[in-house]
């Protein structure tokens, strides 16, 4: 959908401005709806081990970015005995997941149903295209259908419904092409005497067509719903030219005086109709932009290829005879003359009503009536939005710049809350999201109520909390000044009165509650529905300049300003029935629908071109004559062979009245209007005009885009590692830890710590208190592994306790930063195979690569290659790569210094090659074997500042 909108609009600028604020991250994704067949809930202890079981299966696919349901949701959770961080539902009896889902924030709507009985599994892919998408997303469903046969599963979402749109555009190219081609060989047989004259039509159509469309093949240029509509328009343009020069062949039998006589008519008919296309480069959407003007060459390509292969099939095929009745003179047109005074009339009807009716358009459109009703993909896209909190997002920022009032303090939390219970509380609204709903996640889920933050403190508490998680939820809800908080919301698909209505109201609840505050706001709901709408009126009330310059034109061709005026009357009358007839039906109008304005004036003036320029050589035939106008002969000679050619292009805008989209059945049936009344207009309106105001019409005013493989033994690797760990290995170590946190935008925050650690035979233990920020001051962990056993400990300063803790992501970022505990640790080669690369020339340094191997379960990374000092013994640099041998992160050591003859680095950089992020650790205030006891790794010790 967003292929039509202007790349620089203020909306989509905002909405990259709140992006790269809070760091959202954009997914391409595809949901799937999955359903117990006898309306259980998926909390039940089957249906959520078989969700785990089925997710954990997709996280092992490499095409996904990553994978989102109950079974992966991670947060963090107070029992009162202890904390819990990682995921929500793992380990917990089927009451602690029904108290949790009730209570947590992100699982009704988002990813569970009220009725419990349906759940989103969602799956982040990486970049794709659309036709990509529509592979995918057909392998899941014989996956599902194989593997899952006991849920009903369906697959729906925004990013699936434009693959799906893709899918069907190509076939629905090929179905129009082969429709289109029934109905004007049905036409064609109709026209001529002799069934083999089709030929010459058929073999002039195929060649253009091919030739042009090879040429968008040939560069690249991908389908789109608007480009579908691109052979039909071709063969309407070849048909129009090849009916005038048969119509005047067949009585010259000289093709070469034919293109003569009709050189001019025939260049003019088609530089008329690239002006209507052509314009389109004024609208602000580059699709459309892009459409006018492929549409607009592919018109003068297809005149010039039709002029080009014509001559050698005039030979070919001579007998090109048209039926009796069309070689008749045209008495049928001259019935305008006659009745010229209720044709009039009639057009000052139109041209009244069709002013009334631009007040009566109907903009508001939504935003997933593109595909058909019965289409599955929309049915489950429907089903999601009613069931799952609405499916277009959008999102509010509250930006107070005064410090004493920034989103860390605890009163303004408290009013927040008041006013989100107003916004939920709206109609259109299915579901919002905030910093206040994973506050109140963190309250024990077996308590009756969801407590906010008591205090500023109790604010930064929690803050610290989710901050020791791999993945912070509050980062990309409050920004790091914590002067910006940002509000996801999602709306129900509905019309955009109601979208933009509920858009100001939740603007004025907000001013409301933060009159100090500056609102902004961006997202898919307002940007589809505002774009939409100032692009089709664009389209819509933008076809006056159309005529205009088509006016002008023909103002230079036909040497006069009066006939110029003539010209454009007439075909101000297919965008006035179009307005009457949208009007009347109440369409609700997008750029797909409302670019019909422009291409109808383009085809409106072909007509007009043919019979004004016939009365301008039967003026050139008796230049003796003054005010001599051949009105009557003209229609005569033109009518039969207009009549002809509109009739053609009536059947081929028929095909779209069978298309599967109903936007295109919508263009096909608007076509077939404005045509109709482009005919009328050319040979009713415009004759008894010029009949009737003969005299008088001078008056009328003008309008106007392999790794080494030289081993060496086994021992030698694993030797230079053991030395390595030698010079590594020390009895205690503390010091002073200044951690910098760089996103991938650059962006950085800053932690200071001070961490002390002592090795025993069995014993390993560490203390970790926080210096810095302010607000996080004196919380400290605890960790004590012996043997098999790990114990850990958390201080909270605001509370003044230490309590267990407990972690299921040992193997992620600690702190919010790239850096793990296994990042460091150069023992798991005991549990490894290690052999030598390479030796190599590391700056002045020389260094052996080892790559090490892991053949327990106790890591994430497959391997790992570690650059290894030759002199000092000591490691510069570790690579880790995934179980496809792709490189994930990598650990640099820089600024060796020698301690009681124990190597340490003084700065450690982490760089995550996956998404770009680094950590870089500076160490001061280092000491080794300084003869730490066991007293100082204790719970009293941790409590103390």
């Amino acid at each position: 959908m967003k292929q039509f909108y202007p790349s620089d609009h203020p909306l989509l600028l905002e909405e990259e401005k709140i992006a790269q604020l809070f760091k959202i991250e954009k997914n391409l994704s595809v949901i799937v709806l999955l359903q117990t067949k006898n309306k259980g809930s998926w909390l039940d202890n089957t249906a959520y081990n078989d969700l785990k079981t089925l997710t954990e299966a997709f996280q092992k696919n490499e095409k996904l970015k990553s994978v989102i349901s109950l079974a992966t949701l991670q947060g963090a959770q107070d029992s009162g005995a202890q904390l819990d961080v990682g995921p929500l539902f793992e380990n917990q009896t089927l009451k602690n997941r029904q108290a949790i889902s009730n209570k947590h924030p992100f699982v009704k709507p988002h990813l569970l149903s009220k009725a419990e009985s349906s759940t989103l599994l969602v799956l982040n892919l990486n970049p794709a295209s659309p036709i990509e998408v529509n592979k995918y997303t057909e392998s899941l469903k014989d996956y599902f259908k194989n593997n899952f046969s006991n849920y009903e599963v369906s697959i729906g979402g925004l990013s699936v419904l434009q693959a799906d749109m893709s899918y069907l555009l190509k076939r629905e190219l090929f179905r129009s092409v082969f429709i289109g081609l029934l109905l004007f060989v049905f036409g064609l047989l109709i026209i001529y005497k002799k069934p083999m004259a089709v030929l010459s039509v058929l073999t002039t159509l195929v060649f253009v067509n091919i030739v042009i469309l090879g040429f968008l093949a040939f560069f690249k240029i991908p389908l789109n719903v608007l480009l579908s509509t691109l052979p039909i328009l071709i063969s309407l343009s070849v048909i129009s030219l090849v009916i005038h020069i048969q119509g005047h062949f067949n009585k010259s039998k000289n093709i070469y005086a034919t293109y003569k006589d009709l050189f001019w008519e025939n260049l003019l008919a088609v530089l008329i109709s690239g002006v209507g296309f052509l314009f389109l480069k004024t609208s602000s959407s580059q699709l459309i932009q892009n459409y006018g003007m492929i549409v607009a060459i592919s018109s003068f390509s297809a005149w010039l290829l039709t002029h080009l292969v014509y001559w050698p099939i005039s030979f070919l095929f001579n007998s090109t005879d048209f039926r009796d009745w069309l070689l008749k003179p045209a008495y049928w047109a001259l019935w305008s003359l006659r009745h010229r005074r209720k044709i009039l009339l009639a057009g000052l009807v139109v041209f009244i009503l069709g002013g009334y009716s631009v007040t009566k358009i109907n903009w508001n459109a939504r935003a997933l009536d593109d595909l058909p009703e019965h289409q599955n993909t929309r049915k489950t896209t429907e089903f999601m939005d009613k069931n799952f909190g609405g499916t277009l997002d959008m999102n509010f920022v509250v930006h107070r710049p005064l410090e004493k009032l920034n989103w860390n303090q605890a009163r303004s939390i408290k009013k927040l809350d008041i006013a989100l219970d107003e916004i939920k509380r709206l109609k259109v609204v299915g579901s919002v999201l905030s910093v206040n709903d994973f506050y109140k996640s963190l309250a024990n889920p077996k308590a009756n109520s969801n407590r906010l933050p008591a205090s500023n403190a109790d604010v930064s508490e929690k803050n610290f909390l989710f901050s020791l998680g791999q993945q912070n939820p509050i980062d990309s809800l409050v920004s790091n000044d914590k002067k910006n908080l940002l509000i996801k919301v999602r709306y129900q698909d509905v019309p955009s009165n109601l979208v933009n209505k509920t858009t100001n109201h939740i603007e004025s609840i907000l001013r409301k509650y933060f009159p100090e505050a500056k609102i902004t706001s961006s997202g898919f709901a307002q940007q589809f529905h505002t774009m939409n709408q100032e692009i089709s009126k664009d389209l819509v009330f933008n076809f006056w300049h159309a005529i205009l310059l088509a006016g002008l034109i023909l103002m230079f061709a036909f040497k006069s300003w009066r006939l110029a005026v003539l010209a454009c009357l007439p075909n101000m009358l297919p965008p006035l029935a179009l307005l009457i007839w949208l009007s009347y039906q109440q369409v609700s109008l997008k750029p797909t629908v409302a670019i019909i304005f422009s291409i109808a004036i383009g085809l409106a003036f072909a007509n007009t071109v043919y019979v004004i320029g016939r009365i301008i050589k039967l003026q050139k035939q008796k230049p003796h004559l003054k005010n001599y106008l051949p009105l009557k002969r003209a229609l005569l000679e033109e009518g039969n062979p207009c009549l002809l050619a509109t009739m053609l292009i009536i059947l081929g805008f028929v095909v779209f009245l069978f298309s599967y989209f109903g936007v295109n059945r919508l263009f096909g049936q608007y076509m077939i209007i404005s045509v109709l009344a482009a005919l009328i207009g050319d040979l009713f309106f415009m004759p008894s005009f010029l009949q009737h105001f003969r005299k008088y019409f001078l008056s009328v005013m003008l309008l106007f885009f392999i790794f080494p493989k030289n081993a060496v033994a086994q021992e030698t690797a694993i030797d230079i590692l053991k030395k390595a760990q030698a010079a590594l290995s020390s009895k205690d170590d503390s010091a002073t830890i200044t951690m910098k946190i760089i996103e991938a935008d650059k962006s950085s925050k800053e932690r200071e710590l001070t961490f002390k650690r002592k090795f025993a035979e069995k014993k390993h233990q560490s203390l970790v208190k926080i210096l810095k920020p302010v607000d996080q001051r004196g919380a400290g962990f605890l960790n004590i592994v012996e043997g098999d056993s790990e114990q850990q400990w958390i201080y909270l300063p605001s509370s003044k306790q230490v309590r267990r803790f407990v972690s299921k992501n040992k193997q992620e970022g600690v702190l919010g930063s790239e850096l793990s505990p296994q990042d460091l640790d150069l023992t798991t080669i005991q549990s490894s195979a290690a052999k030598l690369l390479k030796k190599e020339k590391m700056g002045a340094s020389e260094v052996a690569l080892i790559e090490v191997s892991s053949k327990a379960n106790q890591t994430k990374y497959s391997k790992a290659i570690v650059w290894v000092h030759l002199g000092l013994f000591v490691p510069l640099r570790i690579e880790f790569y995934d179980a496809k041998g792709q490189a994930q992160k990598r650990v640099d050591f820089l600024n060796y210094t020698k301690i009681h003859e124990v190597q340490r680095a003084q700065k450690v950089v982490i760089k995550n090659l996956r998404n770009k992020r680094s950590t870089e650790l500076s160490l001061t205030n280092l000491k080794v074997n300084s003869g730490l006891k066991d007293e100082g790794f204790t719970q009293r010790a941790l409590s103390k500042d």
